[in-house]
């Protein structure tokens, strides 16, 4: 009897533990979630098949690759549309190395979230992001750039923690002497959830 007892308890208790899930993954549907977030970022921006007759230190065909670590900081916005899937947008400030300079930019990233646990611990996010820079004193560089941004996220009680890859698509500089530069970024990033 005492053991007929515990079961239905038990089994209750899982009941409920389940529907109180459910129900907390509906709660958030059509509410938005603010984070203000501070990244650490690595730029590798490629010169390919660099050419300059007036700089002897370009050689024609050399790839050039330079890697730094930026601090950034930021704040994203997402709109549950459904309990599984979201939409987000943000503003991020980040001064990068282009060419040795230090470029200052202000990018917009616009993306679609993926919530596939019922705890909302993961997500997964993917879309586009349009990079503005606000400071080119040469006048070498765009002053838009696009990128592509991947990135898997969790969260843990209140921080969330995201890494990051956007895959530049738009060539940087608007010099003839070089080929190309495209911006790749990895971000790590840490949020505070509101």
């Amino acid at each position: 009897m005492n053991k007929k007892i515990v079961c239905m308890a038990l089994l209750l208790l899982s009941t409920l533990a389940t529907f109180a899930q459910t129900d907390e993954r509906t709660e958030k549907v059509k509410t938005f979630q603010f984070r203000p977030t501070v990244f650490l970022a690595t730029d590798p921006h490629t010169l390919s098949d660099a050419f300059n007759t007036h700089h002897d230190d370009f050689n024609f065909g050399a790839n050039y690759k330079s890697f730094e670590l930026n601090l950034g900081i930021g704040i994203e916005v997402e709109y549950r549309i459904h309990k599984l899937f979201g939409w987000e947008t943000g503003v991020n400030y980040l001064t990068q190395p282009i060419k040795g300079e230090k470029i200052h930019s202000i990018n917009v990233p616009m993306l679609l979230c993926i919530h596939p646990l019922h705890n909302d611990r993961l997500s997964m996010r993917i879309g586009g992001q349009v990079d503005f820079l606000t400071s080119n004193n040469n006048d070498a560089f765009r002053d838009v750039a696009c990128s592509i941004p991947v990135s898997i996220a969790y969260n843990l009680d209140i921080m969330q923690f995201e890494l990051r890859y956007c895959k530049g698509t738009t060539d940087m500089l608007r010099a003839p002497y070089y080929e190309s530069i495209e911006k790749d970024c990895l971000m790590l990033t840490a949020g505070l959830i509101l």
